[in-house]
């Protein structure tokens, strides 16, 4: 099992990245997300435990790093703890709207991390506030980047998410600059900045926004939530409270072998020249 996941990996059909979905609530309520996360979700949460043991058999089995994802993953308030942990056995990105992070007991953590294989991934869709908030909520624009002068100055490693649907390459180009410009001010570089697709799963199918796409374009990288395995980040999304299971693996998570084996059969199956690795399909 292991050496042929490992092939598939080399071979560009998924990134290696083992995607861990947290929790599903949050403190936002933004009009695509893929989860329909709010602070009214239910936590749907995966525990410390399971996180730890998933991670530590990911690397058995030849996985090159750990993603995490919710809702907002910083509501589970064990979790800087947890990410020197998992960074002991791969490294791991975390998915975050940022507004947390001026928090003592989360930037406690993260600065004892800072030195590991921790990265946190803010999201800032845009840097006027009036776009990123339409989106997202009135004041989230503030409430999100108020931690980043913080992480910059302690040495997290951080980055830049903005997640958008363009019409044209000209629209993209120029958002690209206007957030270079800006990321420049806070002490960051263009490699600090990934633009996400807007897929249409979740909020985003409710509210008819961004890019329909089929599962054979989307990244192939397992993906645990407490309510089973999925084939890839974008599959375990939620429309009017409930899971889309269309992408479903397994039920079982643990041992990862038992959803990792359905994965590598429908890596198998596909045509090659239609996979995508995560980066290449913008979601981290």
């Amino acid at each position: 099992m292991r050496e042929e996941f490992v092939r598939l990996v080399a071979e560009g059909r998924s990134s290696g990245r083992l995607w861990l979905y947290s929790n599903y609530h949050c403190n936002l309520e933004c009009r695509y997300c893929l989860t329909a996360s709010s602070p009214r979700s239910l936590v749907r949460g995966l525990t410390k435990i399971q996180m730890l043991e998933a991670v530590r058999q990911a690397k058995e089995l030849g996985f090159t790093s750990v993603g995490i994802t919710g809702g907002e993953p910083f509501l589970q308030p064990w979790l800087p703890e947890l990410l020197a942990e998992i960074a002991m056995y791969l490294p791991v990105i975390v998915l975050t709207n940022g507004t947390m992070l001026t928090r003592s007991s989360i930037r406690e953590g993260l600065v004892r991390s800072k030195d590991l294989p921790v990265q946190i991934q803010i999201s800032v869709d845009d840097p006027n506030p009036e776009i990123h908030d339409a989106q997202r909520g009135e004041g989230s624009f503030r409430r999100s980047i108020r931690g980043i002068p913080w992480l910059v100055e302690q040495g997290v490693s951080i980055r830049i998410s903005s997640t958008r649907t363009f019409l044209t390459n000209a629209e993209r180009e120029a958002h690209d600059d206007v957030m270079r410009k800006w990321m420049l001010k806070l002490g960051l570089i263009d490699s600090d900045h990934i633009a996400r697709t807007m897929v249409q799963r979740g909020e985003a199918q409710r509210n008819v926004m961004g890019v329909k796409v089929g599962w054979e374009v989307l990244p192939a990288d397992l993906t645990l939530t407490r309510m089973g395995a999925f084939y890839s980040p974008f599959a375990p999304t939620v429309i009017g409270d409930r899971l889309q299971t269309d992408m479903l693996l397994t039920r079982t998570i643990l041992p990862l072998s038992v959803p990792l084996k359905q994965l590598v059969r429908c890596l198998n199956a596909a045509d090659p020249e239609h996979r995508a690795a995560s980066e290449a399909s913008g979601f981290v």
